[in-house]
Formats: structure tokens, sequence, C-alpha cells
């Protein structure tokens, strides 16, 4: 199968939209049979509706990967400081896992984020997700402390996992 991927601009914003509220409809779920913990999946949306426009070119990237015309992945890239970039909302569509599609899609995150001159690159994730954990260490992240650009509240953090990826000539 050949997997395509591609930054996408606005065009792609109900594509997106509907990627993340399936992530975050996923995500939320398992935070609050984990945790116990609450979150309202179209207040997110609604959210990421308005920060669109920072994975946008030129401040950010959104990637969608397709297979066979279909989109069934997307990843996204935006500026969260000078040369510091962060990964959000890496999905790929459960009926397509397992085929690499999320190690594409992140390896080409890497490539545009260095495209534009990110020196690092973080990310959060579920310390439930501990599938994405392997693939972002594979690629060489490692486990940081709660930066401080991140959103979430410190008396949730213990939810997440923070990694780090520091984009020098060997990574």
């Amino acid at each position: 199968m050949e997997i395509e991927i591609a930054v996408a601009g606005e065009e792609s914003s109900d594509v997106a939209l509907r990627f993340f509220r399936e992530h975050l409809a996923n995500v939320f779920a398992r935070v609050k049979e984990k945790y116990g913990i609450t979150y309202d999946v179209e207040t997110a949306v609604e959210h990421d509706r308005a920060e669109l426009p920072k994975f946008l070119p030129p401040a950010g990237r959104m990637l969608i990967a397709r297979a066979e015309g279909r989109a069934v992945g997307i990843g996204c890239l935006k500026l969260i400081g000078p040369r510091m970039g962060e990964v959000k909302h890496l999905f790929v569509d459960p009926a397509m896992r397992a085929h690499g599609i999320g190690r594409k899609l992140m390896e080409a995150i890497i490539a545009e984020a260095r495209a534009m001159g990110v020196d690092t690159l973080r990310l959060d994730s579920g310390r439930f997700q501990t599938p994405a954990h392997a693939l972002y260490r594979s690629l060489g992240f490692v486990e940081i402390p709660r930066y401080p650009e991140n959103p979430i509240p410190e008396s949730e953090a213990h939810i997440l996992l923070f990694m780090e990826l520091k984009l020098t000539a060997g990574n």
C-alpha cells in the first residue's frame, strides 16, 4: 500500500477537524477511565478550530497521510517559541494502524521542522499511549519534565508524558 504524506492547507480543515475530533474522543475516554478527569471533546475541537492557523504555513504545518486518495492520518506542527516546535494531533485511522503511517508522519514532521529552522521539537502524549512513546523514542525523542509552553494545568500534568527531540545533524 502506497502512503502519501503532504503538507495541507486551509482547504483540509474539515479533514483535520474530523481527525482531531476522533483523536480527542479516544484520548479523553481513556483519560476519564484511567484518571477520572473529564474533558469535553467539542470544547477541545472548537479550541483547535480557532488554533488551526498555527498549524498552517508559514507558522506551522499540517500533514495529511493518504492511502489510495483517502485521508488515513494526520500530524501537526506548530511553533511554540524561537526555533522551538511542538507536535500536535498525531493520529492514524485505527483501521490503518500497523502500516507504518505514524512513523511516516513523524518523519515528515521532523523534516518540516528542520526546514522551518526548528532546533527543538517537543510533544506530549497520554501516559497510556505506550505504542506512541515507543515510536517517539525510536526517532530519538527523550522524556523531559513538563515544558512551560504546554497549556495543560500543572495539576493535570501527571496524565501526560512530555518528550523532546534536539534536531541536530545526527537526528
